[in-house]
């Protein structure tokens, strides 16, 4: 009998061993379930970093060629700089030299006679008088535009056709100027739209 009741807790024991070692091997698959779902968490972070890494270099060589575009650039305006100041110089010196012509133009016009600054003076006066006349010419032919417009505008807000007004418009316009300010029909479509 004591041998038998040896045995029960032999059996019992190692029920119990059994037990233990099946909680542990439940842990340890716990444990590998969880190290499973981190190493799949890793990964997935990992391919994160890898395809974040080579949008970085993709920006990093968009980056390097236009720096290269921008380098050229900056080639091209100093190239363009220094043909501008060698340009600068051949005018300067350019200049220098017209002045020391004009210089002794003037001091040539000095020496002239009396009589010759007198015809001079009546050249230069002629020639003012001609400009003036055009000046005068340019605010009488806006003057009779600007009625013109005026006057179409006014005839148009009357009720007036485009056509009707145009006409009404060019009668006022001779009516106020004369005979010769009048427009033909197509000057007058070409003029007031």
């Amino acid at each position: 009998m004591a041998k038998k009741k040896k045995l029960k807790e032999e059996i019992k024991d190692l029920k119990q061993t059994l037990k233990a070692e099946e909680k542990k091997k439940s842990e340890l698959k716990s444990d590998l379930k969880a190290l499973k779902r981190r190493a799949t968490a890793l990964k997935k972070s990992a391919a994160k970093a890898d395809a974040a890494k080579r949008k970085s270099k993709r920006k990093v060589q968009g980056l390097k060629e236009v720096l290269g575009l921008m380098d050229r650039e900056i080639g091209n305006a100093n190239a363009e700089k220094s043909a501008a100041q060698e340009m600068a110089e051949r005018l300067d010196v350019e200049n220098r030299r017209k002045e020391e012509e004009l210089t002794q133009l003037r001091q040539a016009l000095a020496v002239r006679s009396a009589g010759d600054r007198a015809v001079a003076t009546s050249v230069a006066a002629a020639g003012a008088s001609r400009r003036s006349g055009v000046a005068t010419a340019h605010r009488t032919a806006w003057k009779r535009h600007q009625y013109l417009q005026d006057r179409f505008e006014s005839h148009q807000e009357a009720g007036l056709s485009k056509h009707e007004a145009r006409h009404a418009a060019n009668r006022d316009l001779v009516a106020r100027f004369g005979d010769d300010a009048g427009y033909t029909d197509d000057q007058l479509e070409g003029i007031l739209m």
